[in-house]
This record gives C-alpha cells, structure tokens and sequence, in this order.
C-alpha cells in the first residue's frame, strides 16, 4: 500500500501562493462595487478600507488555498470558507480599533452578518482559484 494519496494532499507552498494571488479577485470586485455605487466617506477611509480588504483577501486566500486540492469539492467548501476565515481574520482589526473590552464583544457578535456578505467575494476567490491551478496544471 502506498501513501500517494496522502502525499498528494498536503498544503503545499504553490497552492498557498494561488490562492493569495487569487485574493486580488475580492479586491477588483470591491472596486467594481465602488465604481457601480459611489463612495460617500473621504479618500483616507477609502484608503484604509482598500487596505484592510487587500490584507484580508490575500492572507485569506493564501490560508484557504494551502488547504484546498482543487477539486470542485474543494472549491465548493472555500466558498463558505474563505468568508468564514475572513471573518476570522477582520476581529483582530476590530479588537484594535475597539475602545473598550465590551466593543470586542460586540464586534465579536454583531459582525456575524458579515460570513452571508462575503460570500461573493468567497465565490469570486474559489473561481479564479480554480482557474488558476487548471491553467498552471496544479
């Protein structure tokens, strides 16, 4: 019996890379939510929006792409995952920008309609995944 199939299904640092380069995909449909509904806030916050998306996406991306094989199984569960996980990731951000203890738990709580918000964005990001490993074969 050989381990081939175990072998196969280790993260590897390619896939890892796929996927945070496919975690430009949230950031170009942020911009295309922006060009279709304007921006009302000042450039600084648009600034630091496109930051904090760009920083979540690609690290985001780079986390659930050394997890994921390829499959249409596997893209099929980074849909829900990756805006789980970017979920995830936006607490720390919160917790920094937090004032008092409460307002971490309160970020912690009411930011949960966030995951059925991002789906999108985690569909858009399994896509292009996707497309990036059948093209380079991997």
């Amino acid at each position: 019996m050989t381990t081939d199939a175990f072998e196969q299904s280790r993260p590897t640092r390619t896939s890892a890379r796929k996927g945070a380069l496919a975690g430009i995909t949230p950031v170009a449909m942020f911009f295309a939510w922006i060009a279709m509904t304007g921006w009302s806030g000042t450039s600084a916050d648009l600034i630091r929006a496109t930051v904090a998306i760009a920083s979540v996406s690609v690290l985001t991306g780079w986390i659930v792409g050394a997890r994921s094989r390829g499959s249409i199984r596997h893209t099929v569960v980074a849909v829900l995952a990756y805006p789980a996980l970017a979920w995830l990731v936006m607490l720390p951000i919160g917790a920094i920008v937090s004032t008092t203890p409460w307002g971490v738990l309160y970020g912690l709580v009411a930011s949960l309609y966030v995951i059925p918000l991002l789906t999108p964005f985690g569909l858009g990001w399994s896509l292009t995944y996707y497309a990036l490993r059948r093209v380079t074969g991997g």
